[in-house]
């Protein structure tokens, strides 16, 4: 019975982490499809005196630069947020269902943070 249940948990979290996988790369490449035809459309409506002064090689590295960051760089970078995010959220969780007195102290700390970060 306990094998079953853990492989049960097992194959739901080998599921989910696949899913997830495959959202975050039909995003990806949404998202990179998205900026680079923005791009594109912009560069092309642009008056014919920014291509005079700005050399090509600018215009395709700046190309290449922009869709190698929305690639290769933010992916990874939010991935580490939401992992760093759910890290977190699940050590809250956990303390306060160990030690319920802390939202007493926590709630109010996080009213004063809020406050002092809009007034700066």
């Amino acid at each position: 019975m306990l094998l079953t249940l853990n492989t049960a948990v097992l194959c739901d979290a080998a599921l989910c982490v696949v899913i997830y996988a495959m959202i975050f790369a039909v995003m990806s490449v949404h998202s990179s499809r998205i900026l680079h035809s923005r791009m594109l459309a912009n560069i092309l409506r642009s008056p014919m005196m920014f291509f005079d002064t700005t050399p090509i090689g600018r215009i395709l590295n700046r190309f290449s630069r922009d869709m190698e960051t929305v690639d290769g760089l933010l992916p990874f970078t939010i991935r580490s947020w939401l992992s760093t995010f759910f890290s977190v959220i699940a050590a809250v969780i956990i303390i306060t269902y160990s030690t319920p007195i802390f939202l007493f102290v926590v709630v109010p700390l996080l009213i004063i943070y809020y406050l002092i970060q809009v007034s700066f």
